[in-house]
């Protein structure tokens, strides 16, 4: 019992070095957490009196400024043991007999916290009877917090400190890590206590969640001995091979610390979500009540960090769609193609002038010249013009200066004119012609096509976007967990697919896009929005500092770009990533000069049709005009004899 030590002055210069070196030195401020009543004046101290008022001099002995928040077991100490974290605090001394209450309650703040720095240290004053209690909560404590030390008298003049072995999951045993005989002035070696057990984790195993998209995770069945990962419900060992960008990244992360995968593999796209009464499928669902330690595989940022715990950045992940692309005009119109609506518009008002004009100006000269003259047709006009711009002839109606400066300009133009509709067609009949593409989200959204893709993660960030085009863009969206069925539902050249644009350039899609049905669409020049992905973990994961670190290192080294790029190559078609590429561009491969045939004289031949029928039924009518008239005039001359025979009789 401490109240035997021979020297209360060797007790309390003992806890000064261990403040001192571990806790004043490394954290910004620690909780000393008591027993009210063990310090009551009118009680006799007992041993963890004893220790607090140890900690209590040495505290003041130190001459270091550190923030120091005392805490007593009450019934508010929840509270103020939260607001202590919040302010920052990450070590803690405790000395109170109910040990798992402290726990209990530790665990329960946690969860609720908005400060999400990690715990470095805690000491506990306790006897050999403090595991009497729940042991999911020592468990759970000891899978938290790597440095949970228990100091235990031993004798008058001793002090043993007990912590877990983190490398073994689930335990909840003690193990005599350094005994000090306190009257005989041992000395706190820097190392010896509350070292990093995080270093190195002796092979420790950490259940994780995995889904299966390509090329962020893939998880193979390999075979017993075969892999990098443990099965869960599987006693097989390293049967599952885990490959992909982030994959490769949780790989490389445990071999850097030596941990032990234990994988739930769920299925493709299977990221699964979290509702607002608790429940929820997939894989972040396992993080969330427990079963797994920690998710990963293009998980977005923005998800779940108000209940989950959330890494640095991994990767940059754009999100935009494959829309069906520009239809192939008909050949039909070949010959309006070269000019577009407006120069059309402009050429028939230019023409409805100049007719008017030449009119005009004719009329004007040959009056002049003789007042007498008829007045000439409007139809010369028209048809002179038309004759210019169609590089005819015509037979000038006067000889004066004002109609030749008309007729030149006129003749002028029409050559311009003319020159530029022959190489615009030559053009137009070698090349396809498509109409306009959709490439902004505004265009598309007024457009009646939908899209698709496997899960509603694809629009999960977009959900509660005030812009009318998003909404739009969200109303359109159908889920088709099948990818088959997606792929069909493509073909039919009105449906469009959710295709993403990876971190280092290439673009992941899934086996719903093939080299059948990828040069049917375009690309959205605009993207509907781009996030970056994480992995999530329990709250108050130890891991997450470490994990960050290195995280941030491959990113910087380029292994990130690498595994993405490996994987890629390894597992998506690289005619289809070719094809993405250049539709991107604005390039198709359908795009080729060609030879002439009879598809692209179509639309002349069909000009020729209807002006042969045209001119037919013209004729026709013009017989049956003439026709009528020969008969008009036979009874008109007919009747005017026989109406003179009767005047003569």
């Amino acid at each position: 019992m401490l109240s035997s030590f021979q020297s209360k002055i060797a007790l309390v210069n003992f806890l000064r070095q261990i403040i001192l070196t571990y806790f004043a030195s490394e954290n910004y401020c620690t909780v000393i957490y008591y027993d009210q009543y063990q310090l009551d004046s009118q009680k006799e101290c007992d041993q963890h009196c004893e220790f607090m008022l140890a900690i209590e001099v040495a505290l003041v002995q130190m001459n270091v400024e550190h923030a120091v928040m005392w805490i007593t077991s009450s019934e508010s100490s929840d509270d103020i043991l939260e607001s202590a974290i919040e302010n920052g605090c990450q070590s803690y001394i405790v000395a109170t007999n109910d040990v798992i209450k402290f726990l209990e309650m530790k665990l329960m703040i946690k969860e609720t916290t908005v400060q999400r720095i990690r715990d470095k240290n805690f000491l506990f004053f306790v006897d050999d009877v403090y595991l009497n209690g729940d042991e999911w909560i020592i468990r759970e404590a000891m899978k938290f917090y790597p440095n949970l030390w228990f100091a235990m008298p031993s004798g008058n003049d001793k002090l043993e400190f007990y912590s877990q072995d983190y490398s073994i999951t689930n335990t909840t045993k003690l193990q005599l890590v350094q005994s000090y005989n306190i009257t005989a002035g041992d000395e706190v070696v820097n190392g010896t206590l509350f070292y990093d057990k995080l270093f190195d984790l002796g092979g420790r195993t950490i259940p994780m969640a995995v889904a299966e998209y390509v090329p962020y995770c893939i998880t193979t069945d390999v075979g017993a001995h075969n892999g990098n990962a443990d099965a869960f419900n599987s006693t097989e060992s390293k049967e599952l091979f885990l490959e992909g960008l982030e994959g490769s990244l949780i790989v490389e992360f445990c071999r850097n610390r030596n941990c032990n995968i234990l994988l739930w593999p769920y299925g493709p796209s299977d990221w699964g979500d979290i509702f607002e009464n608790g429940s929820g499928y997939g894989e972040i669902y396992s993080t969330y009540t427990k079963q797994t330690e920690f998710s990963f595989c293009c998980l977005y940022y923005n998800w779940y960090l108000h209940l989950l715990d959330g890494s640095q950045y991994v990767a940059k992940s754009t999100i935009t769609a494959l829309v069906p692309g520009a239809t192939l005009l008909p050949t039909s119109l070949t010959v309006i193609y070269p000019f577009s609506k407006t120069v059309w518009l402009s050429i028939f008002i230019m023409m409805v002038l100049m007719t008017g004009v030449h009119h005009f100006i004719t009329t004007l000269n040959l009056r002049h010249l003789d007042s007498d003259a008829a007045q000439p047709p409007v139809e010369k006009s028209l048809f002179d013009m038309i004759s210019i711009y169609l590089d005819q002839g015509i037979f000038p109606n006067t000889a004066h200066s004002s109609y030749r400066v008309l007729i030149c300009f006129i003749l002028l133009s029409g050559v311009v004119l003319s020159n530029s509709y022959a190489s615009g067609l030559a053009s137009v009949l070698t090349i396809p012609r498509y109409g306009k593409s959709i490439e902004t989200i505004h265009e598309y959204s007024q457009t009646p096509y939908r899209w698709g893709a496997p899960a509603i993660a694809w629009v999960l960030s977009l959900l509660g976007v005030e812009s009318h085009d998003i909404k739009s863009v969200v109303d359109k969206f159908d889920i088709i967990p099948d990818e088959e069925q997606l792929h069909r539902r493509s073909l039919a050249g009105d449906y469009g697919l959710g295709v993403e644009l990876l971190n280092g350039g290439s673009y992941a899609f899934g086996s719903f896009i093939r080299e059948d049905n990828v040069r049917s669409f375009d690309i959205l020049k605009e993207e509907f929005y781009f996030t970056y992905t994480i992995g999530y973990a329990q709250r108050g994961w130890p891991l997450m500092e470490y994990f960050n670190k290195f995280n941030l290192e491959t990113i910087q080294f380029g292994f990130v770009i690498h595994w993405e790029r490996r994987t890629v190559r390894k597992y998506l078609s690289h005619r289809v990533q070719e094809a993405l590429v250049e539709i991107a561009a604005g390039h198709n491969e359908d795009d080729e000069f060609g030879p002439l045939s009879t598809q692209h004289i179509v639309g002349p031949m069909i000009i020729l049709g209807i002006g042969l029928s045209a001119a037919l039924v013209v004729f026709v009518c013009e017989l049956i005009f003439a026709s009528l008239c020969r008969r008009y005039r036979k009874r008109t001359v007919k009747k005017f004899k026989t109406s003179r025979l009767h005047v003569q009789d």
